[in-house]
């Protein structure tokens, strides 16, 4: 699925979402940002999104970009969010 699709998910979820239910679109980049095509990591998309239920992730916007041994890392392409 594609980041359009998702973004349009998201918008038609955002309705229906109640104060404490988000939504979040996880993307794994390599150290400079570029898209992470192969070897994706599920323990680092398990511990953003444990850390997101946790508490201590905390201010990332729904389309959040992860690097792996960093966690949530902004680019400047999240500055649409």
């Amino acid at each position: 699925m594609g980041y359009v699709s998702v973004t349009n998910i998201y918008h038609v979820a955002e309705i229906r979402l109640t104060s404490v239910q988000r939504f979040y679109f996880v993307d794994e980049r390599e150290q400079d940002g570029t898209p992470m095509w192969h070897g994706v990591n599920a323990d680092v998309h398990a511990d953003f999104i444990s850390g997101v239920v946790e508490g201590s992730v905390k201010d990332v916007p729904w389309k959040a970009t992860i690097v792996k041994g960093k966690g949530y890392v902004p680019f400047t392409d999240d500055a649409s969010s």
